[in-house]
């Protein structure tokens, strides 16, 4: 992964999205930080609890997303729901990105 020419904060994202780091609003209750009051649902679809996998995942929403890069890129491939899946499964052809 740090092989890959990508801006240094892509890279960092990334490496944070794989390990499960960053501060969903899952992790946010479980360290007793306050939200709104039942504001735990998705960002994008209101439907289910929020964590990084299924922002960036497992969404609807994200989903679509994906799908578009994948037809625009010509590949054809089942979605991964989690961040180690999807980079093990669409890092073997990729060396260079620029974003």
């Amino acid at each position: 992964m740090w092989q890959i020419k990508t801006p240094h904060k892509m890279t960092f994202l990334i490496w944070r999205v794989i390990l499960d780091r960053l501060p969903g609003k899952v992790k946010l209750h479980r360290r007793q930080i306050q939200i709104q009051q039942g504001d735990h649902l998705c960002v994008f679809c209101n439907e289910v609890v929020e964590d990084a996998s299924r922002l960036f995942f497992s969404c609807k929403h994200a989903q679509q997303i994906w799908w578009r890069w994948y037809n625009l890129l010509g590949i054809t491939s089942v979605l991964p729901n989690s961040a180690p899946e999807h980079f093990s499964q669409n890092s073997s052809g990729l060396r260079v990105i620029w974003f």
